[in-house]
Order: C-alpha cells, then structure tokens, then sequence
C-alpha cells in the first residue's frame, strides 16, 4: 500500500523541525506557528538559546547567504548546518540578537538591531521613486528634452553647465581633480566656490565635499542649439545621468532617470543614505531627523479657558495687562486684529471659534493693521504711528525660543510634538515618496 505524502510544514502554516541535537538538545521535535510572533521560555541551561539560535537562526540565516551571488558569498566564507535530521518551512531569516544598548535621540529599534540597514538597501535598490510634490511616479528624460528645457529656462542668458562627480562624500579626491584636469578641463565649483582646478585647495580627508566639473559657459541659443547638445551630452556623461545649470535666472538640476512628469521636478538619486534619517541626505530638515520638535503647547499657552483675552485667558499677557508678552502687542492693536477676524476680545476663550483662536495663535496672514508709539528723551518726544502684521503668538514664541533675552521665558511654552514636515518618519519628502509594493 502506497504511504500518504505528508503535508507541506510552509502550507500548514508551520515551521516544523525533527531531532534537533544542537547542543544541549536532546533530538527535540518541536512544530512553531510561521508568521507569528513565538516567546521561548525555560529555566537557565533548558536549551533556550539552542534552539532559538544555535538551531532555528542558524538554518534561516544558511539560507539567506544561499540566495546571495557566488561573488557575495565568497567574502562571507561557509556556514556549517545545525545538528538536526530536518527542519521544514523555514525561510531565510536575520536575527534581532539581544545585546546591552545605550539610547540615544537617534536610536530606535530599527538603528540598534540593525534591521534598518537592510531597509536603506531593500528600497534603495528596489524601490520606486515619486515626485513628493505631484506623487506621479517619475520617469525617464532623453538628452533632447533636457537640452529643450535648458533653452525655454535659460536663452539668452550666460549659463553654466556642471557635472556632479563626488556627491557630498568624504575624502581629498586629489587624484580624480588631476584626472579631470589632465582630459581638459579647467574649472570646477568645489563646495560651492567655482575653482581653476590647477589652483584648487588641498581638501580636507574627513569631511564631506560636493565637486561639479564645469563642463561648459555658454549662452544658449534656439537656432543653435549644437552646442548645447554636445555640452549637455558631455555633462550627462561625465555625471553619470545628471547635470547641473546655473545663470542669473536661477539653478537647476536636471537627471536622464528621475524626473516627474508632472511638473518636471528631478528627484535624487536613490542610495542607501536617502533613506538615513541620520544622514543630511536622507534626514527631515524640520527637525533634522528627529521626527518630533519643540513646538507651542496650546495647553501650556491658555492659562484659563474661562476668561477672555483681556482678563488674561492667555499665558503670555503681561501681568500688568494691557499687552502680550508675544508678540509684545497692545489691546488696542488686538482690537483692530479681533475686528477684522469678527470677534472681540471680551468673549471667553472656550467660546471662541476655532478659526478666530487661529487669528491669535498662528497670525492675521498678510493684513496689515496700525500700531503707535510714544517716546520721550532729552532730543525728541512724539509719536510713531505705522502698520504691520500680526505674526501670531506661536510664531512668536517659535522665533523667541530659538535665541535671545526671550529664550528662557518662551521654553515655558512649549513641548515636544510629532514634526509636522516629516508626520515623525524623520525622513525627507524625497525619500517618503519613495514607494515598495505600495
């Protein structure tokens, strides 16, 4: 009689493993749930460790070098299979070990167990890029289209054309600057500072430097653009699919492979540090990669909800009344601000509308209203009268906080909050808009 095939462990689900000898472990036949989260438990010496890692571990991770090129492989030398007859339904695996830390305000789960350096590489290599403004994803761009392009944004004018060959790295790069100079070319803009390059300085080995070869300065021309073409060519050549244009109408970076379709944004290269929130390349420039900041705390700001403005709802009246302490404004200005927004200041805080709290706490936008002073001395008395905005008092607050006899007085007010350029990912737009699977 024929035997029954037994079932598949992966199609039940499970990862089955027979007469694991690792060890301590005594031909232990075990069947663990897949795509769950398991807790191992025993006393000290039961073969915890030996079968969480020295077993389990150690076969995902065999596989997972298994898939890797023969060229990877031999840098990473052989891994001997556990002392066990089988284990079914195992796919490759890394291990989150468990290890001493010491936190930091960069450090998450993902930095100190390291799983985070296989998601830079996953999306950097796998990933599609988005324009962060248009969300389309973004497309190739032949040479024509940029030469185009460059003659619709820049005819008639003197216009440089750059090639990026070191991209923020670290290092002196004294034998790719003699190189280059040794093909012809003369100029290149070294960390912003256009250069001869035979006259360039000595850089420093440990910091980072931008160089852009000058291919060309020119003034483009629509009924001769050959020039422009070999330029353009060239620079995409010497910079690897992307260039650099710059003149008096502004400054721009123009790439073969990422370019939005929508509004013709070119979007950065994806590398691995894009996707760094420790890195300049990859980090929020609101809160530098942080993914929360020191924000005004309504909470902190509304000393009493029951009162109105002009008993001293808000936190930052003077005591004295008649004033905020910021933005530093009289009643009398705020009346014409209250007046304009249509409400006034003797109406309790809690009844205010949201859209009349906003008038106080973020600003009147671009309306001007008129403010005065009086001042007396030994050489002049009189009154100024003028007109200015009113920024808000969380602006205010925002600017005082940063530096200044305010610095102190405005910490009161605030508290840490998700950044709102970010939504707390701590990474940029560009790197946000780079999408896997969805």
């Amino acid at each position: 009689m024929a035997s029954t095939p037994r079932p598949d462990a992966a199609a039940e689900g499970l990862i089955r493993i027979r007469k694991a000898r690792q060890n301590n472990l005594a031909g232990v036949d075990v069947d663990l749930p897949r795509e769950a989260l398991i807790a191992v438990t025993g006393v000290s010496g039961s073969g915890k460790s030996s079968l969480a890692f020295d077993t389990l571990y150690r076969e995902g991770q065999r596989r997972f070098l298994e898939t890797l090129s023969a060229y990877a492989r031999q840098f990473l030398g052989g891994m001997e299979k556990p002392d066990v007859d089988s284990i079914e339904g195992l796919s490759p695996a890394i291990a989150v070990d468990q290890k001493s830390i010491q936190r930091g305000a960069r450090s998450t789960v993902g930095t100190l167990t390291e799983v985070v350096d296989h998601l830079r590489v996953l999306y950097a290599r796998a990933g599609r890029a988005h324009c962060p403004a248009c969300k389309l994803p973004v497309q190739s761009r032949t040479r024509e289209e940029i030469v185009q392009a460059l003659l619709r944004e820049h005819a008639g004018r003197q216009l440089m054309l750059m090639a990026p060959v070191v991209r923020d790295r670290k290092g002196s790069h004294e034998e790719l600057l003699e190189s280059l100079r040794k093909k012809g070319f003369v100029r290149a803009r070294i960390d912003g500072e256009v250069v001869r390059i035979e006259d360039a300085p000595a850089l420093e080995r440990y910091k980072r430097h931008t160089i852009e070869i000058v291919v060309d300065r020119l003034r483009p021309e629509s009924d001769k653009p050959e020039r422009l073409r070999e330029s353009v060519q060239q620079a995409l050549e010497l910079g690897e699919g992307d260039l650099v244009a710059s003149s008096d109408a502004g400054e721009a970076r123009h790439s073969v492979s990422r370019t939005c379709p929508g509004c013709g944004t070119d979007t950065p290269p994806l590398e691995p540090r894009l996707f760094s929130f420790n890195s300049p390349h990859g980090a929020c420039s609101v809160c530098d990669g942080l993914g929360e900041r020191l924000q005004p705390s309504e909470r902190a700001l509304v000393a009493d909800a029951t009162k109105t403005i002009r008993e001293g709802a808000l936190a930052v009246t003077r005591a004295s009344g008649g004033a905020l302490v910021f933005p530093n404004v009289s009643f009398k200005f705020l009346e014409q601000v209250a007046k304009h927004a249509g409400f006034d200041l003797d109406t309790p805080w809690k009844d205010l509308a949201p859209r009349h709290k906003r008038v106080i706490l973020h600003g009147a936008g671009d309306e001007r209203f008129e403010d005065s002073m009086q001042w007396s001395g030994q050489k002049y008395q009189g009154n100024a009268v003028w007109q200015r905005r009113f920024a808000g008092v969380v602006p205010a607050i925002e600017k005082g906080a940063e530096k200044g006899i305010h610095k102190k007085r405005a910490e009161r007010f605030l508290a840490r909050k998700r950044c709102d350029g970010c939504d707390g990912t701590r990474l940029n737009a560009a790197a946000n808009a780079v999408l896997l699977g969805g």
